[in-house]
């Protein structure tokens, strides 16, 4: 079997050239935000706000990720998604963003996806560059840091939570403000808000702040609730102010596991217009089993149970059109919003609190705003909803025959009642039992037809008490699963099948294989499966009844790194005396005996081609190593392949007629040259799993197996 693989090689070097990352000019703000995607990888979006009398940043913007584990810090490029005006005018202004004279701000979101190598408890992902428009409280063009920042060895699948409300709010002076930053948050975590430093050259570095301002005093009076968020002053200066807050992440443990900070410009003009009254917006109407206000802005509701309430607005100018934003539909999933009136405007919410949210505070912010020419006038309003447990017996069932089943119960308090509602009644105790404990919580089941019992449970708060789930018994069925080979080669088919379905016709059943790899058709009873690559495959399959009868199977395949070889034997003879010799032959698979040149060109059988690295290498012009270079020459230079690399990448042991560089830059100026003379490339096999530290280091007794040529490189996949 082939272990390792050398190969030697006459090189110049190729140069990567590292990012660096870009400029933009009058920044009014920006954010970070992070969605898991599993495995460590993560879709980090960018967001950044720019004032429309200076220049777009462009189609790309460069970032960073930093950790504090020893790993590799990554350096990436972000890509324009959207890019659409966010300026507070109505709709007949015209701002700079379209020719106008009025301040317009636009907003541009970029986005990558990265793959952390590894976890620790902060990474930081970061974007840098310069300028910020001049502010009253940070009277410089100074540089910008937006971040966030995530554990990843405490919360591996973790999503930071994202703003959604006006980012670049344009405020009256002398009026109260209520300013909510709208945050969603998808993963249930607790949050808590506070005043930070903006950041300048980095993520630890703050801007230079004028007298008498400070990150956590960005104007005079603002404050901001740590519970919600919400930021509320009077304004008493007109002008810009650079103010940033962070929203900070834990985990049901209290372990901070991650932050976002929304690092933006609010604007403060002189009004004639007034806008609506900061403690507007009070609940009322609210309907719904257990369902309490709980004033001026929030509601006490239990899981499971439908409500309803209403909130209302008025503008104090009379001839104001009001209108409403929220992110009601992305905090509550499925509530029905409905919205009547202009001024007053009235908002009616109706939405059922699905089981396991008992227990949370779901807070979502709603924005009015007028009509007021040029800069409408907005108010924002946090509401709360405190969501209490209610009775829970679980998802409706359906068994097979005499098969038991796990209910699972929930609710308020901590005693447990199971009764029937319809069907076979309980029996406790003795050799017909049919229910384990009518006072537990998680009882065992099995009823011999169709059943629905009762979940009643202690409970305060007004919350039901009582819930209901039915078992569906329906006939069983019998079947077996055979395959052809447990044990097999490379590309050989093996035949899975379901047999001896019994009551038939098998035709009735559905059928479904998982995974899907390597298997003909995942959704019948008989597929192939076929395999290019080594290893242990296990396959799932789930039967399932005309009637709702699941039932499932697990079957493996072990697959050998080696085709099977083709076999024949000597040919049939006739003798009268004396002996005959038997011959056998092996052609076309298997793994060579030996390392050696082929004496025959070309392979037999199926070609598996692999590719064995990123591909990627940094260096400088003179630097190795690299496959092609072009600074030294009369180079000679090694490679080690293992046999895990190749076996990962599909390789097996076999013929290797082909070797491949891939080139994706080439330097073609000054001494730069892509012809090279005298080029070869020798092979062999090796024991050793990493080069020798130690004189020898040179590996010998390779095979030439590319004899010296004159080479001309090209861009892409260069192949001998």
């Amino acid at each position: 079997m082939i272990k390792k693989l050398i190969t030697l090689v006459s090189i110049v070097a190729l140069l990567t050239v590292l990012p660096k990352f870009a400029s933009a000019s009058h920044v009014s703000g920006g954010e970070v935000s992070y969605l898991s995607l599993g495995a460590n990888q993560f879709k980090v979006t960018l967001v950044l706000y720019w004032d429309c009398a200076s220049f777009d940043p462009g189609p790309t913007a460069q970032m960073a990720t930093l950790n504090n584990g020893g790993f590799t810090d990554l350096n990436y490029t972000v890509n324009l998604d959207t890019s659409y005006e966010v300026s507070q005018v109505c709709p007949t202004a015209v701002t700079t963003c379209n020719g106008g004279t009025l301040p317009g701000n636009k907003k541009n979101v970029y986005s990558a996806i990265v793959t952390l190598p590894g976890q620790c408890t902060q990474w930081t992902f970061f974007h840098n560059s310069c300028c910020r428009n001049i502010s009253v409280n940070a009277p410089n063009y100074d540089s910008f840091t937006f971040y966030a920042t995530l554990n990843n060895l405490a919360a591996p699948n973790n999503n930071s939570p994202y703003f959604t409300s006006q980012p670049l709010p344009y405020l009256c002076v002398g009026q109260t403000v209520c300013y909510s930053p709208g945050v969603v948050e998808i993963d249930g975590n607790s949050l808590s808000f506070s005043f930070v430093d903006a950041m300048s050259t980095n993520s630890t570095t703050p801007i230079t702040y004028a007298a008498g301002y400070t990150g956590a005093n960005p104007m005079p009076g603002i404050t901001i609730v740590p519970g919600n968020g919400l930021i509320q002053f009077s304004p008493t200066l007109i002008g810009n102010f650079v103010v940033a807050f962070m929203v900070t992440e834990r985990d049901v443990n209290g372990v901070v596991i991650g932050t976002v900070v929304r690092d933006i410009q609010m604007v403060v003009v002189n009004c004639n217009n007034q806008v609506v009254s900061c403690n507007s917006g009070a609940v009322t109407n609210l309907v719904g089993f257990g369902a309490v206000i709980l004033p001026p802005n929030g509601v006490q509701v239990c899981e499971n149970i439908p409500f309803s309430f209403q909130f209302s607005f008025s503008d104090p100018d009379p001839n104001d059109i009001l209108t409403i934003t929220s992110n009601i539909a992305l905090i509550m999933p499925g509530a029905i919003i409905t919205v009547t009136g202009t001024n007053p405007i009235t908002v009616s919410v109706s939405w059922t609190a699905p089981a396991g949210t008992a227990n949370t505070f779901t807070t979502f912010a709603v924005t009015v705003s007028d009509n007021a020419c040029p800069v409408t006038g907005q108010q924002t309003v946090n509401y709360i909803m405190m969501i209490l447990p209610a009775t829970y017996a679980g998802q409706d069932q359906t068994i097979c025959g005499n098969q038991t089943i796990t209910l699972n119960g929930s609710g308020p308090g901590n005693t447990y009642l199971w009764t029937v509602l319809n069907g076979p009644p309980m029996i406790l105790n003795g050799p017909m039992q049919n229910f384990s404990c009518d006072t537990c919580q998680n009882p065992v089941a099995s009823p011999i037809s169709t059943t629905t019992y009762v979940l009643t449970t202690a409970g305060a708060m007004g919350c039901v008490l009582t819930d209901t789930v039915t078992i569906n018994v329906v006939p069983d069925f019998t079947y077996n699963v055979t395959q052809s080979s447990g044990n097999t080669c490379l590309l050989d088919p093996v035949q899975l099948s379901v047999n001896n379905i019994t009551p038939g016709p098998a035709s009735n059943y559905t059928y479904l294989w998982s995974p899907a790899t390597h298997l003909s058709n995942p959704n019948i009873s008989n597929p192939t499966a076929t395999f290019s690559s080594p290893g242990t495959y296990s396959y799932t399959l789930t039967i399932t009844s005309p009637q709702g009868c699941v039932k499932t199977n697990t079957i493996s395949i072990i697959v050998a790194p080696a085709f099977s070889p083709t076999i024949s034997v000597s040919n049939d003879t006739s003798f009268c005396s004396g002996t005959a010799t038997l011959n056998a032959y092996f052609s076309g698979g298997g793994i060579p005996p030996i390392c050696a040149l082929s004496p025959t060109g070309g392979c037999n059988g199926n070609s598996i081609p692999g590719t064995i690295g990123t591909g990627l290498i940094s260096n400088t012009d003179y630097a190795y190593p690299a496959p092609f270079g072009n600074f030294y020459t009369s180079v000679s230079q090694q490679y080690l392949y293992t046999a895990a690399e190749l076996n990962a990448a599909g390789i097996i042991g076999g013929k290797i007629d082909q070797l491949d560089f891939n080139v994706t830059f080439m330097n073609t100026a000054g001494l730069a040259i892509t012809t090279y003379h005298e080029f070869t490339i020798n092979m062999g096999c090796t024991g050793l799993t990493t080069f020798k530290a130690t004189a020898p280091v040179w590996e010998t007794g390779l095979f030439n197996v590319y004899p010296a040529n004159t080479y001309k490189a090209t861009l892409g996949w260069n192949a001998f």
